[in-house]
């Protein structure tokens, strides 16, 4: 999915500064994996390419297990502090976007560490 399209179904308050300037600093880091927090607590997880603007992938993180019809289950994510995070690749993002439409992006960061290398081998190869 390019950038722009992303952003054209992509409701939340900041999305377009904070995806932005996430790209900039994946792209001088090397990285492929953006993170957003919306104002309800849900997590993204945006599979990017810097260098070509295209997402590969969009993923929501959440502390819980969730039934929903436009999810699929990814992977389990056990951190070192203890915290669990089940991460699901959102199939249907219209669907989901109209859950949350009204939220907002309270949180940006690029991905590194710990959680990238599980996210890279998890949901990449």
């Amino acid at each position: 999915m390019r950038i722009k399209d992303f952003l054209e179904v992509a409701p939340w308050k900041g999305i377009e500064e904070a995806l932005f300037l996430g790209l900039s600093e994946a792209e001088e880091l090397g990285k492929y994996f953006l993170g957003f927090t919306l104002s309800n607590g849900h997590g993204i997880i945006l599979f990017v390419d810097p260098y070509g603007a295209e997402i590969r992938g969009v993923y929501l993180a959440l502390p819980e297990k969730s039934e929903a019809q436009y999810l699929r289950f990814c992977c389990l994510y056990k951190g070192r502090v203890g915290n669990t995070i089940f991460i699901y690749e959102i199939v249907n993002l219209s669907e989901y976007i109209n859950t949350v439409k009204s939220e907002s992006i309270i949180y940006e960061e690029v991905i590194k560490g710990e959680l990238e290398d599980f996210l890279y081998t998890a949901l990449v190869g």
